[in-house]
């Protein structure tokens, strides 16, 4: 049942890649390092993508997507000098598809640089308010932007994929609290956001 919570996120990730036309040996780059952006490594990777590269803020974040089957990871918020020799950004120009699962100007900024000609752009993260976009950069790249959000006609698979372990959703809940914990593990979800991917609570 701990597994179940995860049907809702892992959907809208799902219908997210059914839009992408993912090719067998495709590289791509996904920005943000939250549960939406661990799911979409393992659904990249098991959809045909050859090189998956995680950017995040966080050391623990990207870890675990190494685990789930990232294979490069960047560190945005580490030193210029040391991100370079140990995390290094893959080159400009270079990513087939971009999934942007943070939703934030510099996020979109970077994955239309990273996006080489006739690219692929998935915009799956909210920002909070309305963001400017390099419309001429989009232009020049012919690059293909597309949203997606709720995704009804994939359950039946979601449903499939956590049953059979195809997709781990597990290493996602990192905290279970008992129901009369509610007020804890709210306070624990807005205090150490660095340390709670998905928290459970429990009603009985």
């Amino acid at each position: 049942m701990a597994e179940a919570t995860q049907a809702e996120t892992l959907h809208c990730c799902l219908g997210g890649i059914d839009k992408l036309d993912i090719r067998l040996g495709d590289h791509a780059a996904v920005i943000g390092d939250g549960p939406t952006g661990l799911y979409y490594v393992q659904l990249l990777k098991a959809a045909g993508a050859s090189q998956v590269t995680l950017i995040g803020m966080r050391d623990n974040r990207l870890a675990l997507g190494r685990e789930l089957g990232a294979d490069t990871t960047v560190n945005l918020g580490a030193e210029p000098k040391a991100a370079k020799i140990r995390d290094p950004l893959p080159a400009t120009e270079t990513q087939h598809i971009v999934i942007d699962a943070a939703g934030n100007e510099a996020s979109l900024k970077l994955g239309i640089e990273l996006l080489r000609r006739g690219g692929r752009l998935l915009l799956f993260g909210l920002p909070g308010h309305p963001v400017q976009v390099d419309i001429q950069a989009a232009v020049l790249k012919e690059l293909t932007l597309m949203g997606s959000t709720n995704a009804p006609q994939v359950w039946p698979r979601v449903i499939e994929m956590i049953a059979s372990g195809s997709v781990k959703v597990s290493p996602m809940i990192t905290h279970h609290y008992d129901f009369d914990e509610l007020d804890q593990a709210i306070a624990f979800a807005r205090n150490e956001p660095d340390e709670a991917i998905k928290i459970i609570v429990n009603q009985e």
